[in-house]
């Protein structure tokens, strides 16, 4: 089972959030079909700012760019 994260942030609003999340770098196949993370689309990965990560939102069951230079905690 991947590692859930469990960070807060602050938003580009600059309200603070909370998010529980999974690395879509640290997932295995079995994890995709554990969290219902729609397959990857097989086309190359995009490009994000430095610090910024596409991640998988468990509670919110999407995904969700995160900022790793935003956190508090």
């Amino acid at each position: 089972m991947a590692t859930e994260y469990n960070k807060k942030f602050i938003k580009k609003d600059g309200s603070e959030r909370v998010m529980r999340f999974v690395r879509l770098s640290e997932l295995s196949m079995e994890d995709y079909d554990v969290y219902s993370i729609p397959p990857p689309s097989g086309s190359a990965p995009r490009k994000y700012a430095e610090g910024n990560e596409l991640v998988w939102d468990v509670e919110a069951n999407d995904f969700r760019i995160f900022n790793w230079n935003s956190v508090v905690e």
